[in-house]
Order: structure tokens, then C-alpha cells, then sequence
């Protein structure tokens, strides 16, 4: 029997469509109505295209404040969406000052980020009014449309969109990963309203509830004059004399753009650039992990062979925008660094977290005797033996001891493994081999063995018996966990 199927396409968009107007485009300093933008580059120019205009102004404007709290990735990117996300090639690697706050976010597994965003914008966007192409730039069109292109790009900013930003961001920093998730669970519950007294006291209680210290921060944009400056540390209580200042001094300035593409104003300009659609669906993938690898550096400590290469990332991004769209090869070379350097920040973030828990972890008392019993606890643990990520790569030592009875003579051993500079010890356990209630006893013959570089335990028979003990220490690389 033949099974017949269908043939596969072997066709490849090798040019993309461009969307007639894109809206939402955060304003940049160097922004101004009828400039142009190069949707494969991401290159402004002030150069116009358009005749003399006027601009018609939204007169309707409304107000928002909404806390959002960002702890992990997904959420991060949920953040980059709405406040960073561009199309084609813009907006890739810088933002507008009504979206700088996105720079000074951070998470890990010991932190998270509280953000206070208060938004007043005009409803609609103040817009060119019937926007047309000047004489000169008739003529380029006609006679040379990719002349047209090179010089005004492919957009001019059609419109603007006015408004004013101040965001609190509350940098939040946590003892363990459980205290952050628990911190996080009781700020979604209770939501405090930040830009009150009453909600900055709250907020500042629940963090010392769950053992988490805060860093205050804030950017803003769209006030005149200088906002006043605390003494000392800005706080929950201090940051609001600063919003209350802001409020009081709103003047409104464009932070979005609106853009139209030059076919609007001539048909016969082409809608399409030589660049597959693909490729742009790439670049947003390569731009998202880096605002990925930007917040995650700052949470985390870095060793110098890693800051080194997270700097070569981001200055490689930030200097090489215009190639990216149209060199495969340097494309392929940033996205692999991002995507490593994401792995290793992650990695550092899953130790860290870790490591936080050594200090707790519960141990017998110095010279505290632990007998084994008939029908009693064969084997003890104490510490860590496995971890859920593999970041956290757990070794182990194992060693017994073992002896006749002998009249007149107490077995007794310590069993070490260290001091050693390359290992930190992180869990340990014993096991009584005998079962029977004669194997004698054991007891810790440090202080402390977990989060040290060394485990020493002391077995003894029960008087001149004999005895069975194993010994299991489980350790970590030292190197990877220098917090």
C-alpha cells in the first residue's frame, strides 16, 4: 500500500511587510515629530521628508497607579512587553526615559523587585495633521526610492504621546528563597498602597516580618523644577515627600512615539524591506535575554571572568544594533553569549540560594553522644545530600570504621574529611551497621561542620565491644560559592 503525502514547502519569506503605523514606541531624547526611523538598523534621523505641518494636541487625559512585583523571569518579560518592547529593530537595547525604571529592576532567587508605577497621560496622541511629503522629497521618491529610504528611513514619528511617569522601585533582598517567596505571597494578598503613610509603614513591617531588606529607588519624567533630597538612605516613608513634590509639579512630556510608514503619504514608496520576518522575531528573542541577563547581573555576585563577558555582551549589543538585522553570523555569536551568560546567572542565583541555607541547617551539639539502640534510629542525616537544580552540584566522601572487640580496650576514631580549601561541607551522615544496640555511639568533634571546610566525627564501642560505623560527608566546590 502507498501512503501519499504532501509535498513540503520549501518557500522562505525572505522580505517583511511593514505594519502601515506602530504606536506605543517608547520616546527617545533625540525624538521629534516628522524625524525617520530605519526599521532594519533602529537609526533615527532628523532629516524630514514631510512639508510644513501643524500639530493637532489631545486635550483628555486620565491617571493610573499599579503595583507589580517581579521575582522570576516571566514575569520580568511580562514587564519588558509592556514597558520596552519594540518592533522590528527599534527600541532594542535603549529606552526612553519614561521606561528607565526597567534598568534598575533585579531578581533572584534571594530577591525581587516591588514596583510603584503612577502613569498621567492624554488619552490619544498629539498628531501631525495631514501629514505630506515636501517637493524635494517627491522628487527622491519618484526618481530613487531607495535613495528615499537610505535618507528618511522607513517611518516618520507621526505623533507623540504626552504624559508623565514616576515609578518606586523597591529592590528586596531576603535571607533564604523561602522567606522571598513568602514576602511575595503576603505583598500579593495584602497589596500596600506604597504612596501612603499608612501603606509605606505596612510595607516596611511586613519586611521585617520575613527577615528581607529593602533598597529604594525611583525614576521619573515629566515634572519641572528639582525634587527635594532626603537625608540619608531614601525609604518607603522618605521617597513619598518626593512623589508628593512630583505630583505638584506634573507638566507632561512625550513618552510614546507614533509612527507611519512613508507609503501612507506615497504608494508607490515600497512597504517591505529585504529582511525575513523571521529574523525580526529573532532579534526580540536576543533583546528580551538581554534585559534578562542586564536584571539578573545586578542581583547576583559576579566573578571577574563572568563580568567580563556579560560587559563584551552588552557593549556588543548596544554598538552592533545596525548590523544585527542583516549579519546572520554575529547574530548567532550574540545570541549564544546571551543565552550562556543567562545559564551561568541563573546557575550563581540557584547557589546562592543554597548557600543561604547552610547556616541553618541543624547539627548535633560538639561532643553531643548519639547512641544507636536496639529497634532504635539506624541512621542520621543532617544537612544537604541532593539539591533540586543541577546548578548545585553535591559530592560526596564516604569512609567506616570498623574493629573487634578487644579486652580491656575501647574502640574509639575520628573520621575527617579536610580541612580543605576546596571543599565546603554541606550535609553529613551516619549509619550503624550493627543494628543490634551494642555499635556504641558517635559525636560531632567540631563546632560545626556544615558551611566549614571540614567534618571530623568521633565514633566509640559500648566498653571493650566491638563496633560498625559508616561515615558519608557531602561537600560542594568551594570555588562556586565565594558569597
Amino acid at each position: 500500500m502507498t501512503t501519499l503525502t504532501a509535498p513540503q514547502s520549501v518557500f522562505t519569506a525572505t522580505e517583511s511587510h511593514l505594519s502601515p503605523t506602530i504606536s506605543g514606541l517608547n520616546w527617545l531624547q533625540q525624538f521629534s515629530l516628522g524625524g525617520g526611523l530605519d526599521a532594519i538598523t533602529g537609526d533615527y534621523t532628523t532629516a524630514s521628508a514631510l512639508a510644513d505641518f501643524e500639530v493637532r494636541e489631545s486635550s483628555r487625559s486620565n491617571q493610573s497607579l499599579d503595583l507589580r512585583i517581579i521575582q522570576n523571569e516571566n514575569e520580568f518579560s511580562r514587564e519588558i512587553e509592556t514597558s520596552a518592547s519594540g518592533s522590528y529593530n527599534f527600541d532594542g537595547v535603549q529606552v526612553g526615559a519614561s521606561a528607565e525604571f526597567i534598568d534598575k529592576i533585579s531578581f533572584s532567587e534571594l530577591s525581587l523587585t516591588v514596583l510603584v508605577h503612577h502613569r498621567t497621560g492624554y488619552e490619544g496622541y498629539d498628531q501631525i495633521e495631514s501629514p505630506a511629503l515636501s517637493d524635494e522629497a517627491k522628487k527622491r521618491a519618484a526618481s530613487d526610492p531607495a535613495g528615499f529610504r537610505s535618507q528618511y528611513g522607513d517611518y516618520f514619528i507621526s505623533g507623540h504621546l504626552r504624559g508623565s511617569n514616576f515609578v518606586g522601585l523597591y529592590t528586596c533582598t531576603a535571607k533564604t528563597s523561602k522567606n522571598a517567596q513568602e514576602f511575595s505571597a503576603s505583598l500579593s494578598a495584602e497589596t500596600p498602597e506604597l504612596f501612603t503613610a499608612e501603606g509605606a509603614v505596612k510595607f516596611e513591617q511586613m519586611a521585617e516580618k520575613h527577615d528581607v531588606e529593602i533598597s529604594v529607588s525611583y525614576t521619573s519624567v515629566g515634572a519641572s523644577g528639582t525634587p527635594p533630597v532626603p537625608q540619608g538612605d531614601l525609604t518607603p516613608q522618605t521617597l513619598l515627600e518626593i512623589y508628593e513634590w512630583f505630583l505638584a509639579n506634573e507638566t507632561g512630556v512625550p513618552i510614546e512615539a507614533l509612527l507611519t510608514h512613508y507609503s501612507i503619504l506615497d504608494p508607490a514608496l515600497p512597504s517591505t524591506v529585504p529582511v525575513a520576518p523571521a529574523v525580526f522575531t529573532e532579534l526580540r528573542e536576543m533583546y528580551q535575554d538581554r534585559w534578562l541577563v542586564r536584571a539578573l547581573y545586578r542581583a547576583v555576585p559576579v566573578p571577574d571572568e563572568l563580568r567580563s563577558r556579560f560587559n563584551h555582551f552588552d557593549d556588543e549589543m548596544t554598538s552592533q544594533t545596525a548590523e544585527l538585522a542583516t549579519d546572520a553570523a554575529l547574530r548567532q555569536q550574540l545570541a549564544t553569549e546571551g543565552r550562556q551568560l543567562l545559564a551561568d546567572l541563573n546557575d550563581i542565583s540557584q547557589r546562592q540560594a543554597f548557600f543561604a541555607l547552610l547556616a541553618g541547617a541543624h547539627e548535633p551539639k560538639q561532643g553531643e553522644m548519639i547512641y544507636e539502640k536496639i529497634d532504635g534510629q539506624q541512621t542520621w542525616a543532617f544537612g544537604f545530600s541532593s539539591w533540586h537544580d543541577p546548578a548545585v552540584a553535591i559530592h560526596h566522601t564516604y569512609q567506616a570504621v570498623a574493629a573487634k572487640g578487644k579486652a580491656f580496650k575501647k574502640q574509639k576514631k575520628t573520621l575527617e574529611v579536610g580541612p580543605s580549601d576546596g571543599k565546603l561541607m554541606v550535609g553529613w551522615s551516619v549509619e550503624a551497621y550493627w543494628n543490634d544496640g551494642t555499635d556504641g555511639h558517635f559525636s560531632k568533634a567540631v563546632e560545626r561542620i556544615i558551611g566549614t571546610d571540614h567534618a571530623a566525627v568521633f565514633f566509640a564501642s559500648l566498653g571493650f565491644r566491638g563496633y560498625h560505623w559508616g561515615l558519608t560527608v557531602y561537600w560542594v566546590d568551594a570555588a562556586d560559592y565565594q558569597f
